[in-house]
């Protein structure tokens, strides 16, 4: 069963490696022009986060972030978008662990240790994915809150 699994995994990704590569010379027998390295690569013009350490350009002053800007930042666009980010890693995990424990379920043939080991993977990962939206909850709730000053 695991070969074939590998087998169909190994065709897909090659089709998929071969319609890329097909439409990228697409009609042209000429080979495309050669670029110079990391041409096409998009530079954003400013950093994400607050302004730090701005060099004086002309007749203007340097800037420099102040602690209630960095802290801002931190509270009002970091955090929360590490807390979204777990959240989701810990969503994916456990519905990965969901259809192992399914899939073990339906192959177990009357064999009591799969039937308890997918009965146990099933507990743990809906206890995690509670245990997560918990902990996102809490996140949002206490960052909804004013901060004193």
């Amino acid at each position: 069963m695991s070969k074939i699994i590998k087998s169909i995994i190994i065709c897909i990704v090659c089709s998929i490696c071969v319609v890329a590569n097909a439409s990228s010379h697409s009609g042209t027998s000429t080979p495309p022009p050669e670029q110079k390295p990391f041409e096409g690569i998009y530079k954003p013009t400013s950093l994400p986060g607050p302004k730090v350490n701005i060099p004086a350009q002309g007749a203007q002053s340097a800037n420099s972030a102040t602690a209630k800007e960095v802290n801002q930042y931190l509270i009002a666009e970091l955090l929360p978008r590490v807390a979204i980010r777990l959240t989701s890693f810990i969503t994916i995990a456990a519905f990965l662990g969901l259809l192992y424990s399914g899939f073990l379920y339906l192959t177990a043939l009357e064999q009591t240790d799969n039937y308890e080991k997918a009965k146990s993977i099933a507990v743990y990962s809906i206890v995690g994915l509670i245990i997560a939206f918990t902990a996102y909850a809490i996140v949002q709730i206490v960052f909804s809150f004013p901060l004193i000053d």
